[in-house]
């Protein structure tokens, strides 16, 4: 859980955890007031108002991944929002925010761990998923079904194996970059991944 931070002319691919996000002061005194965006697995952006204007009008909902990008050249600073698989690029450029951007550069943004919105109910949230991030939960849940077999199998031979949370996700990173070598990866909706049907 931590603060992703913009580097210079570095796009950054986001899932947001929520559908909107909420404007927020700065710490930075005088500095205008920042839109913040929790993430899926917890992260947490601070953008400026304009970039958070961008994403309202695109529509972004929760679970779409996104690619924001801080575009610097010279004194001149624009920000680039746009859907991932999107071509078009939605530049945003504004004198006013070139300057607060020059104020907020070289201070950490506030961290945070954890947001919270009262008005969202997390009991059974409905997932709008994209076919990446269908993918990347088929490929989690076949990592926790793999490792809770193999955890079986050992002990059944006398052998005490735990797999942890690391454990995991390095396994199901290695299945999903497995996947996305496929040539039909990120076409289908259907992904055989030895898991249950992810809903």
């Amino acid at each position: 859980m931590s603060v992703i931070r913009f580097d210079a002319n570095v796009p950054v691919e986001v899932a947001l955890k929520f559908d909107g996000g909420k404007q927020v002061k700065s710490r930075i005194p005088e500095a205008p007031d920042q839109m913040m965006y929790s993430l899926c697995g917890d992260d947490t952006i601070y953008v400026p108002l304009l970039v958070g204007e961008k994403i309202a009008q695109l529509g972004v909902k929760k679970m779409e991944l996104i690619s924001i990008c801080k575009r610097q050249q010279g004194s001149m600073t624009k920000w680039e929002v746009k859907r991932v698989g999107d071509t078009t690029t939605a530049p945003l450029e504004n004198v006013e925010q070139v300057q607060a951007q020059r104020a907020l550069s070289t201070p950490a943004a506030p961290q945070i761990n954890r947001v919270i919105d009262p008005n969202t109910t997390h009991s059974n949230p409905e997932i709008g998923h994209t076919i990446i991030s269908r993918i990347m939960a088929s490929a989690l849940i076949a990592a926790i079904d793999a490792t809770q077999e193999a955890e079986r199998y050992a002990h059944s031979k006398g052998i005490e194996l735990e797999f942890g949370t690391d454990d995991i996700r390095a396994i199901s990173n290695t299945v999903f970059i497995a996947l996305s070598k496929d040539p039909g990866f990120g076409k289908s909706q259907q992904v055989n991944t030895g898991a249950q049907v992810w809903q």
